[in-house]
């Protein structure tokens, strides 16, 4: 979960059989875990469906699902990008591109460094 400049604000990693729309919910706790004054959330048409009656009722957060308009054009979707720059920014650490960790939480500490390192180089 990123903020709209891109910082991380909280991480989780599952395993691959679990949906990004199935673990959203455990997401969105960690984050109000640290950052309790988060008023909306954006997401990607993959989180539409239940999940959005879910954390409205239970987290009262404004989740909104930004969705295309045009199939086959390209276009920059709004609030979308950041979530895929933060990763690109991620990805350029050596130890993010394959998953080299044996432990969840050995990955996600790996993450958070990877993320004091942008935060540092762009401040």
């Amino acid at each position: 979960m990123v903020d709209t400049l891109g910082m991380v604000l909280a991480v989780i990693i599952h395993g691959a059989s679990v949906q990004d729309r199935d673990g959203a919910l455990e997401v969105i706790s960690k984050l109000l875990e640290n950052w309790n004054r988060i008023v909306k959330i954006f997401a990607d048409n993959g989180y539409r469906g239940a999940l959005i009656e879910k954390v409205k009722t239970k987290f009262k957060i404004g989740f909104e699902v930004i969705k295309r308009t045009e199939l086959h054009a390209f276009k920059i979707l709004p609030k979308r990008w950041i979530v895929e720059r933060t990763f690109a920014w991620i990805d350029t650490n050596r130890r993010n591109s394959k998953n080299y960790e044996r432990l969840n939480n050995t990955s996600v500490a790996i993450v958070h460094l990877s993320a004091i390192r942008i935060m540092l180089n762009r401040f």
